[in-house]
């Protein structure tokens, strides 16, 4: 059960959605050599950050649900953790942090589906073209958006729903990730900025990382019930 967990936690924090968000946005902004110090910020300070609140979530359940016997089954259920030591005013910074999430998420991957959709089809793409010059792009992520938005209204579990699309994205990762690597070797490709011998080993080392996460993914899913035992 708890490496179902550890699966999810990895497959939350490295969904194929982002890298084609990520890297469509690099190119609208026109990112060169002069930005990589920029997008190794986004990286490392990005990533660390995220794995400090991740862990901060988790000592917050341990400390507080656990004992209380809270199941955190909704998303709402998160702000207890701001509102018990806190009061009011974290209940409501807590919910206004949600807010953001929620929709900086849904942005990403309406986005994220446009921009493939439109990539793959030869469309006119990005928002620096503006909607009369790629409309079946802007209508892609209007439509995404409103599919999303029925879906929740719909009724379903919302936290199950994004369970199963962690771990099924967490099959599909190397699929995303092995190109990645084999463009980051290409010398020809990338020139003076070609993976060195550190890059490469760790590169080697997240890559097997995935793969046995990948592989694992649906068996552990079934065995743990999805995380219930």
């Amino acid at each position: 059960m708890y490496a179902y967990f550890v699966v999810g936690l990895l497959g939350a924090a490295t969904v194929p959605y982002e890298v084609y968000f990520y890297s469509s946005g690099a190119v609208e902004e026109r990112w060169g050599p002069k930005d990589l110090g920029i997008n190794r910020a986004n990286a490392i300070i990005g990533y660390s950050l995220g794995g400090l609140l991740s862990i901060a979530l988790m000592m917050t359940a341990a400390q507080l649900f656990l004992p209380r016997g809270i199941d955190p089954a909704s998303l709402a259920t998160v702000a207890l953790g701001a509102e018990v030591p806190f009061g009011e005013i974290g209940l409501v910074l807590a919910l206004i942090g949600i807010l953001f999430a929620v929709g900086g998420a849904a942005v990403d991957t309406c986005f994220a589906g446009a921009y493939n959709l439109a990539q793959f089809l030869g469309w006119e793409w990005g928002l620096y073209r503006g909607a009369a010059k790629a409309p079946r792009f802007t209508i892609s992520w209007i439509v995404l958006l409103a599919l999303g938005t029925i879906v929740i209204m719909s009724g379903i579990d919302a936290v199950m729903l994004t369970e199963f699309s962690v771990i099924f994205s967490v099959v599909a990762l190397p699929l995303t990730y092995i190109p990645i690597l084999l463009v980051a070797n290409d010398k020809v490709y990338m020139g003076e900025y070609v993976n060195g011998k550190l890059g490469n080993a760790l590169g080697l080392f997240y890559l097997v990382v995935i793969l046995i996460v990948s592989l694992a993914a649906i068996p552990l899913m079934i065995l743990s019930n999805m995380g219930k035992g």
